[in-house]
């Protein structure tokens, strides 16, 4: 998923897991702030694994909104444990 402002228009959503979408910009996030009802936010992994802060970011959290994982270190321990699991569920390419 890359175009966000699509979601703008589902009033209800309280959350978002963004964990496995890869390559996005800070501009593809911006469409998160004209989500009033969001409370949770779960930040794409790429993102965590190269150090890369957002101005986004800071703002959801002004706006109390929970981002997660807050510690790198625990998303990167996160991120290798989900790949292992979709890696025991693919059957061998062998």
């Amino acid at each position: 998923m890359k175009d966000l402002s699509a979601l703008r228009g589902l009033s209800d959503l309280i959350g978002i897991d963004l964990t496995f979408c890869h390559r996005l910009r800070d501009e593809d996030l911006h469409p998160l702030l004209d989500m009033p009802s969001l409370k949770e936010f779960e930040i794409p992994l790429d993102k965590i694994r190269k150090g890369e802060p957002s101005p986004i970011y800071d703002q959801l959290a002004e706006r109390d909104v929970d981002i997660w994982p807050p510690d790198p270190e625990l998303a990167q321990k996160i991120g290798e444990l989900r790949a292992q699991r979709l890696r025991a569920r693919q059957p061998d390419a062998g």
